[in-house]
């Protein structure tokens, strides 16, 4: 029996030493784990409360001390609402949890204020019910996280995106200057900036300051620490006037204005600077590159906004320029076109007197002398008849040359009817009015057919007529004419050849063979009045077109007129 109980005894001094060694090893994990929880617990970067079911704090991480500027001593036992503002108070202490409501207050945002000097957190909070073993609540748990710098981020935001809707609306630059300035205030939370640009002097004024004297504007305005233009320059600050190489009058002027740190932010434009920003510190103050950053991005719609009113200035004044240019052109052009109808006018009277008053005398004298050498030939000797002669040949001669010259001005003066023109069927018509042009006195040969052309009829039949009649009188004594008439087409133009096998043009002579009265060969051996080519010449121009030659002396000649093709018509289906 004894025996029994020893071994009773010994097997439950074995489970127990086995749950001793269970105890220290649950002891051990739950010591590593509570060790662990409150690492995480002080060093997570959010601020952690833990409070009473009263609101009074229990616990609190190290972040929540840095926020609050106290030690976790000086916070226990402090009721944390009253860190709150007056309005968070009231909200809060209808959403919190309670023994007989434990839901979770939704994140929400308020305000922390501690010190002496009432100093603000802006905060994101959320707060959970924390519960005993048995369920019930005992207490709760604050989440709390400082969101000053991302409201801080949103008002910058807000103020640039202001910024940008005056720069899109304003007409006016100065309201655009004065929201750049008020919109670096309040992104950097100074009393006072300003923006200068440089003048057409090159000096450097001010445009728009913000909490700044107007004797110490005086003062320095003019001073820059870059040349006028200088090419991608660089932001330049000063963390601490009282430790700055200044010159004297810089130095008294900013000691005057109680100002302790200055920063310059330069305006560019293509990369070259045409102002700048000026922001001002009432203490010293070392310039972080966001905050540079953020003038920068100030300064970008500024210069936008600059070069858009110069470039609109510009433009109003290039239009201001054309709009009185064209009232000088149209001045000019109603002055010329008065004139020209006057030359017109009187080119008309002279075609009129060329027609009526010079021919009618010309013709008297024609046929007196012709009346006088069939009635008196008897009586004149030989070279009283020679003079006669000579009298009836040049009146013709003048006769035949105002009659050119009134073809000519008609030719000009006369208003062109673009139409469709058969060639071949014009040249057909000519060869048959006129019999110099037909066998025996002259072979004509028409390579048909003939593309058609867009034209006048009238000076075309007469530009065709004066080339052939040309060709049949420009031979040699004895030599039958021969003449052959092709045309071809290149894209939207058709061009009618002439070939002759006539004495030719010499070289020399083709740069003149189409001005007025261009002759080459003495009248008695070639009649004419050196203006058939002139017309032709003009008459094809007016039509669109154009006229020439190509010759060597003793070879004949080739001569050309193009004009725009008319339209082929479809093969019809």
């Amino acid at each position: 029996m004894l025996k029994t109980r020893l071994k009773d005894l010994e097997t439950a001094k074995a489970e127990l030493a086995r749950q001793n060694r269970e105890l220290a090893a649950s002891k051990a994990t739950l010591e590593f784990e509570q060790g662990r929880y409150h690492e995480l617990f002080n060093c997570a970067p959010d601020a952690y409360f833990v409070t009473d079911l009263a609101g009074t704090i229990r616990e609190v991480n190290q972040a929540a001390c840095r926020m609050l500027e106290r030690s976790r001593g000086a916070l226990q036992g402090l009721p944390l609402l009253e860190f709150f503002s007056a309005d968070d108070r009231r909200k809060l202490r209808v959403l919190l949890p309670s023994p007989d409501r434990i839901e979770r207050v939704e994140p929400m945002e308020g305000t922390l204020r501690y010190g002496v000097a009432s100093r603000k957190i802006a905060c994101s909070l959320s707060v959970n019910a924390m519960m005993d073993a048995a369920g019930q609540m005992v207490g709760a748990r604050w989440l709390v996280r400082d969101i000053t710098q991302r409201q801080r981020v949103e008002e910058q935001q807000r103020w640039l995106f202001r910024l940008m809707q005056i720069v899109n609306r304003a007409e006016d630059l100065s309201e655009i200057y004065k929201a750049a300035v008020l919109t670096v205030c309040n992104c950097l939370e100074v009393r006072r900036a300003a923006i200068l640009l440089y003048d057409p002097d090159n000096v450097m004024r001010f445009e728009y300051a913000h909490g700044l004297s107007t004797d110490y504007c005086r003062a320095v305005e003019g001073h820059t620490p870059w040349e006028a233009g200088a090419l991608d320059p660089e932001a330049l600050s000063i963390e601490d006037v009282a430790q700055a190489n200044l010159e004297d009058h810089l130095r008294q002027a900013l000691e005057r204005e109680e100002i302790r740190a200055v920063a310059f932010i330069p305006i560019t434009f293509e990369r070259r600077v045409i102002g700048k920003f000026m922001v001002y510190y009432d203490a010293p103050h070392r310039f972080a590159a966001e905050e540079l950053a953020l003038v920068n991005a100030v300064a970008s719609p500024v210069s936008f906004a600059m070069q858009r009113q110069r470039a609109a200035g510009a433009l109003a004044e290039a239009k201001h320029q054309l709009e009185q240019h064209t009232r000088n052109l149209e001045k000019v052009v109603a002055e010329r076109t008065a004139k020209l109808r006057e030359t017109i006018g009187e080119l008309e009277a002279f075609s009129y007197s060329l027609s009526h008053d010079l021919r009618a005398p010309l013709r008297a004298m024609r046929s007196f002398s012709e009346l006088l050498q069939a009635r008196y030939s008897n009586v004149l000797d030989e070279e009283g008849t020679g003079f006669l002669d000579r009298i009836i040949t040049a009146s013709g001669r003048l006769d035949r040359l105002i009659q050119d010259v009134l073809a000519y001005t008609r030719v000009t003066m006369a208003p062109v009817q673009q139409e469709t023109l058969d060639v071949e069927d014009l040249i057909r018509q000519i060869l048959r009015e006129h019999q110099a042009l037909q066998e025996p006195n002259a072979t004509v040969e028409v390579s048909t057919p003939l593309h058609a052309v867009i034209g006048h009829e009238a000076p075309l039949t007469q530009c065709i007529y004066n080339l052939l009649s040309n060709a049949v009188k420009f031979v040699e004594a004895g030599k039958k004419p021969c003449i052959r008439i092709w045309s071809e087409r290149a894209d939207s133009q058709v061009t009618v050849w002439f070939e002759d096998n006539g004495i030719g043009i010499p070289k020399s002579a083709r740069a003149r063979m189409f001005l007025m009265f261009q002759r080459f060969h003495r009248p008695d051996v070639y009649e004419g009045t050196g203006i058939g080519l002139a017309i032709v010449r003009r008459a094809v121009e007016r039509m669109g077109g154009s006229a020439g030659v190509d010759s060597e002396e003793g070879t004949g000649s080739r001569f050309w007129l193009r004009l725009p093709a008319a339209p082929v018509a479809p093969n019809p289906p």
